[in-house]
């Protein structure tokens, strides 16, 4: 599961329910800075409704869940290689930059490359 910022759950709870900022900053210091207890402990002092609290958890089981990013695939037959360059936010910004990792690729002797852009979560960016 991947870790969600403050600022994320803190939108949430302000835009989602109403929560003023500086109620949620007080319930964040009571819970030890951990966001799994945050939802109990704005229960616990009255400020969400079990309901609430169900939402919360609901909404944190699907915001936690790894987005993809759009990455630019390049594969080279001198080297044999593929490259992963990225992540970016969207295919327009990674369409943007894509000339560029060619254009540095053919400079350092790359031949017949191919290029792709793809939704990826690469672990390795460059496989020999």
């Amino acid at each position: 599961m991947t870790r969600i910022s403050y600022a994320r759950m803190l939108h949430y709870l302000h835009d989602e329910l109403a929560l003023a900022e500086n109620t949620v900053n007080a319930a964040m210091d009571r819970s030890g800075q951990e966001f799994l207890f945050l939802p109990m402990v704005l229960w616990e002092y009255d400020l969400l409704t079990l309901k609430q609290v169900d939402q919360i958890y609901d909404w944190l089981a699907t915001a936690c869940v790894p987005q993809l990013d759009w990455w630019i695939k390049v594969q080279t037959s001198t080297p044999l290689c593929t490259y992963y360059f990225g992540p970016f936010e969207s295919r327009l910004q990674a369409t943007y930059h894509q000339e560029g990792y060619i254009q540095d690729l053919t400079e350092e002797g790359a031949s017949e490359i191919s290029l792709e852009i793809e939704k990826s979560q690469p672990i390795v960016l460059t496989i020999f």
